[in-house]
């Protein structure tokens, strides 16, 4: 076994994230959750006094304030999406924020500048099938997303960020099985055999869309058995150790 890094966040504020902290919290699993002001897609979203009940004991970072993707050139939207969305998350929790995340990891480099100067320390993406954290901190990678997925799911999302060689193990790992939990384990396995950052994350809605609470239940409980409490870090802690000298 590596000395493997377990991180995991959860997108969109849905109301069942309270379901996911508890779930989170009796395994023992370190999380940050992205939190948009409203969704713009119509799904609802955690209240201001659930925000603060699951901040308690877990870093809470944002998702913009409409949930609005920031890969376009409109660059006082997407100011305003980042700097009042910081705002009002920041009045909510009665604390500063430092952890952000483009909805659909979708993003440029006038976005990732805007997020720098808003005062956030790091953003995540949506690029699957990464062990190495990378070197810059607005575009922290993930690893393996939560849900079922089938070959075209793999494809587009190995071929759309690059990098190939190094996401290829954890891509074939995911494709060679069936079901959320057989896929999550494989390509777990595929990344234990390297040092860096296992980073879990999906939606809370997309669990329950799926069925896949006791699938996730079990995947934690094996995720635990292997990785040492000390080793079980937020977001935030992961970008404290691996971006320190860039942030």
């Amino acid at each position: 076994m590596s000395n493997l890094i377990l991180t995991t966040s959860w997108d969109d504020g849905h109301p069942l994230d309270e379901k996911l902290a508890d779930l989170l919290d009796r395994h023992g699993v370190a999380a940050t959750f992205y939190v948009p002001g409203r969704n713009q897609e119509g799904l609802p979203v955690l209240t201001a006094k659930a925000r603060r009940q699951i901040d308690e004991n877990f870093e809470v970072g944002s998702h913009t304030l409409d949930h609005v993707p920031l890969d376009g050139s409109d660059a006082d939207l997407i100011r305003r999406q980042v700097t009042d969305g910081k705002r009002a998350l920041e009045d909510q929790l009665g604390h500063e924020v430092s952890a952000f995340c483009y909805p659909g990891g979708r993003n440029t480099a006038l976005s990732r500048e805007t997020v720098r100067q808003a005062g956030f320390r790091f953003a995540r993406t949506t690029a699957d099938f990464n062990v190495k954290p990378g070197r810059n901190p607005y575009l922290m990678p993930v690893s393996v997303q939560f849900k079922p997925r089938n070959l075209g799911s793999f494809l587009f999302n190995f071929l759309k960020w690059g990098n190939w060689q190094h996401r290829r193990q954890i891509m074939l790992a995911g494709v060679q099985n069936k079901g959320v939990l057989n896929q999550a384990d494989a390509m777990f396995e595929a990344a234990s055999r390297q040092d860096g950052v296992f980073h879990l994350w999906g939606h809370s809605w997309e669990i329950e869309a799926c069925d896949g609470w006791d699938a996730l239940d079990q995947f934690l409980r094996r995720l635990t058995d292997r990785i040492p409490v000390e080793n079980r870090l937020t977001n935030g802690e992961v970008c404290a150790r691996f971006y320190s000298s860039q942030a």
